[in-house]
């Protein structure tokens, strides 16, 4: 029962995704079907007995960016992704935005979510100014949504209980990493997936060693690292 309720939100979405009306339309229709997920607690519980069992551990780390993330489904292509975050009580976690628009459910106990506008003209690198838009407390079966890039600034954390929520996102309009935010300190910086992370920390310290201890095998492995991580030296 519970896989056929999770393989026909798929569906849905999947056709959502690949049809060709306005965004907006999209996103209610997307929220619609989450809320029809959100009935059926078994495919959560599933999905964390498999974790526990270690089937789901693995593929959720090749695609993750938040800690609290574990992967229900990514569509082959890349066309979206369904997924479960986890919220732990009294546990901050980062202002973000999106590569996606996508649709967010809450499944168990209150999350508090807080969306942004960023203020400045992001000439300065590493530079942002946020300002609090609006902040509302999502209820288990009640849906929200974000927008890609700078439209979709926003964080969410339990309220005092561990939460649930699941996240259905669309196909990116910008990939490999999402930008964190620290409104207190007015900056941004960007958050790879776990395996992406460990790869530009590896060629930040290659590249610093080269500099100091010339060596042009250094320089060769540098030479060949592609452009995403180039960017990041």
């Amino acid at each position: 029962m519970s896989g056929n309720v999770l393989n026909e939100f798929c569906d849905e979405f999947a056709a959502l995704c690949m049809s060709d009306q306005p965004e907006e339309k999209k996103i209610l229709l997307g929220q619609n079907s989450l809320e029809q997920l959100l009935q059926e607690h078994s495919v959560t519980g599933e999905m964390l007995e498999k974790v526990l069992s270690n089937n789901l551990v693995l593929s959720s780390r090749l695609f993750a960016i938040d800690p609290n993330d574990i992967t229900l489904y990514r569509e082959p292509a890349g066309l979206f992704f369904v997924r479960i975050l986890i919220w732990e009580a009294g546990k901050k976690y980062p202002v973000h935005d999106h590569g996606a628009w996508g649709v967010v459910g809450c499944l168990l106990n209150d999350i508090q979510e807080t969306k942004y506008d960023r203020l400045d003209d992001q000439s300065v690198p590493n530079y942002a100014v946020l300002q609090v838009r609006s902040q509302a407390v999502l209820k288990p079966g009640e849906t929200s949504f974000v927008l890609a890039t700078d439209a979709g600034i926003h964080n969410m954390e339990a309220v005092d209980k561990l939460a649930i929520s699941i996240h259905a996102y669309s196909t990116p309009v910008r990939k490999g990493f999402i930008q964190c935010y620290l409104p207190e300190k007015n900056r941004v910086e960007k958050m790879f997936p776990l395996s992406k992370r460990k790869q530009i920390l590896a060629a930040r310290a290659l590249n610093s060693l080269s500099q100091v201890h010339a060596n042009e095998g250094y320089k060769r492995i540098l030479d060949k690292l592609d452009d995403e991580i180039k960017r990041e030296l």
